[in-house]
C-alpha cells in the first residue's frame, strides 16, 4: 500500500454539516427573543450568540467550556450558527453565569422546546383503544452522577450515589416536554413537584391537542398525585407503592376477586382490579392487579412458593392486561435518560454553581430535542443505509448527521452546503430545512 503524503488544505470543507440545520432549528424555537430583553451593545459577543455557540456544541456532543476552542478561529462553524464569531471558552464560562441569575430567561428556555414542536410539526406516538387515543407523557427521576466534586447542590441520591436528581417529562417518542434540575437528595415526591407534574401536563396538552396518559411509577404514589392527574381531560397509570400493604393480603384479595390462569407449570398469575377510595378524592380509584405464584423456577420445585404483585392506579376502563402492558412500556423512558446523559455527555455539569448548571442543563435539553428532530427524519428512508427501526438514538443522529462532512461554498451572495455522500444523505437534510421553513 502506498503511503499517504499529509499536506495541509486551505479548502473550505467541514465535518459538521449538521450544525447548519441547529442554527436554522433556533431561529425556528427563537432562541434569539429569550435573551431579547438582556442584549446590550457594549459587548462583544451577544447574549444570543453565547446560547446558540453553547447549543451547537452541546449537538455535537462537546460539554466542556474549553472545547470551543477549537472552532475559535472557525468562520464556518460561526456561520452555521448565525453568528458573527465564535466566543473564547473564558467568555462562554462568565456570560453564562452572568445569564444564570436571569429568571426571565430561564422562564424562557423552556419554552423554546415547544415553539420547535410547533415548527418542526412535530407528532408524539400515541396509544389507542377502539376509538380513543391518547399522547403518553411519562414522568421520572433520573441520578446525574457527580460525585467526587464540590458542586453547589450535589448530594446523596436515591441510589446511594452523589449527584443531581433532576426530574424528566417526556412524551412518546422521546420528547422532553419539561425537565427540571433538582439537588440529588430531592426524591419523586420532592416539595414542588404536584406544580411541575400539573405543568407538564397542560404543555403536553396543549402542544398535541390531544387526550394525556401520565405514567408514573411508585416513587409518585401519593393522594396528592392522583389527585392532581384526576383533573378534567387527564387520565393516569400510577403504580402502586407496596410499602403499606404486605404482598399477603393483594394474593388473598387476587384469589376472592382475580380470574385465574397458568401459563405454564409451577407458575399462577391472577388478574383483577377493585375500587378503592382515596383521600381527597370524591369518586374511588380503580386499581388493577396482576399477581403472580411461582412454586417452581427452571424445573426446580421451591421450598415455598414465591409470590409478587404488580398494583397499579388508573383512571382507565381499559382491560387490566391492557393497563399493565401499557405501564412496562415506560422502560423506554430510562433509554431516553441514557442517551441524554451519556450519549450527550450531559451527566457531569461543568459548573461548580447550582445556578449556572441549570441553565446548561436546560440548554441540553433543548439540543437534545432538536436533535429528536433530525432522528425522525432518519427512520423512514431506507436508502440512507441504517439498520432499520422505529427510532434513533442520539448517538445515531451525532454520528450520521451532524458529523456528515460537506464543502461550503459561497456563491451569489449565498452560502452553500454541499453534503458529502449519497443523494439520500440531501434529500434528508432538505426536509429538515423544509420542515422547518
Amino acid at each position: 500500500m502506498p503511503r499517504f503524503v499529509i499536506e495541509q488544505s486551505t479548502d473550505p470543507i467541514i465535518g459538521f454539516a449538521g450544525l447548519a440545520m441547529i442554527g436554522e432549528m433556533a431561529d425556528a424555537c427563537k432562541l434569539d427573543h429569550a435573551t431579547k430583553h438582556r442584549e446590550s451593545p457594549n459587548t462583544a459577543f451577544k447574549d444570543s450568540d453565547i446560547l446558540r455557540t453553547m447549543v451547537g456544541l452541546m449537538a455535537l456532543g462537546k460539554t466542556s467550556f474549553d472545547q470551543v476552542r477549537q472552532y475559535r478561529d472557525d468562520e464556518h462553524f460561526a456561520a452555521c450558527l448565525g453568528i458573527g464569531s465564535v466566543p473564547s471558552a473564558e467568555s462562554l464560562r462568565l456570560r453564562l453565569e452572568a445569564m444564570s441569575t436571569d429568571e426571565r430567561l430561564a422562564n424562557a428556555l423552556p419554552d423554546c422546546s415547544r415553539l420547535l414542536w410547533k415548527a418542526a410539526h412535530m407528532l408524539p406516538d400515541t396509544l389507542e383503544l377502539g376509538k380513543r387515543t391518547w399522547v403518553r407523557l411519562d414522568g421520572d427521576v433520573t441520578v446525574m452522577d457527580n460525585g467526587q466534586t464540590a458542586k453547589e447542590g450535589v448530594s446523596r441520591a436515591y441510589d446511594g450515589r452523589d449527584g443531581y436528581a433532576p426530574l424528566f417529562f417526556h412524551l412518546g417518542g422521546g420528547w422532553i416536554v419539561s425537565a427540571h434540575l433538582r439537588p440529588g437528595s430531592a426524591h419523586s415526591l420532592h416539595e414542588g413537584t404536584q406544580d411541575l407534574l400539573a405543568q407538564a401536563v397542560g404543555k403536553a396538552r396543549r402542544m398535541t391537542g390531544m387526550r394525556v396518559l401520565t405514567v408514573l411509577d411508585a416513587g409518585f404514589d401519593a393522594a396528592d398525585t392522583l389527585a392532581t392527574l384526576s383533573r378534567p381531560g387527564n387520565d393516569f397509570i400510577v403504580k402502586h407503592n407496596p410499602r403499606s400493604t404486605p404482598q399477603g393480603r393483594w394474593f388473598d384479595l387476587a384469589v376472592a376477586h382475580g380470574r385465574e390462569e397458568s401459563p405454564r407449570p409451577g407458575k399462577r398469575v391472577w388478574l383483577g382490579s377493585v375500587l378503592r377510595e382515596v383521600e381527597g378524592l370524591k369518586a374511588p380509584v380503580r386499581m388493577v392487579f396482576e399477581v403472580v405464584e411461582r412454586t417452581s423456577r427452571k424445573g426446580r420445585d421451591l421450598l415455598v412458593p414465591e409470590r409478587t404483585a404488580c398494583v397499579l392506579w388508573t383512571s382507565l376502563d381499559a382491560p387490566e392486561e391492557v393497563v399493565l402492558d401499557w405501564y412496562r412500556r415506560r422502560g423506554e423512558s430510562e433509554q431516553y435518560h441514557a442517551e441524554f446523559k451519556g450519549e450527550m455527555d450531559l451527566e457531569r455539569l461543568p459548573s461548580g454553581k447550582f445556578a449556572v448548571n441549570s441553565l446548561f442543563f436546560q440548554l441540553g435539553v433543548l439540543a437534545y430535542n432538536m436533535l429528536r428532530v433530525m432522528g425522525g427524519e432518519l427512520v423512514s428512508d431506507r436508502r440512507l443505509g441504517l439498520r432499520k427501526a422505529t427510532r434513533r438514538r442520539i448517538r445515531t443522529v451525532i454520528q450520521d448527521v451532524m458529523y456528515r462532512c460537506a464543502r461550503v461554498v459561497r456563491h451569489a451572495r449565498r452560502l452553500l452546503l454541499r453534503i458529502r455522500g449519497p443523494r439520500a444523505w440531501v434529500d434528508a437534510f432538505e426536509r429538515i430545512q423544509m420542515r422547518l421553513a
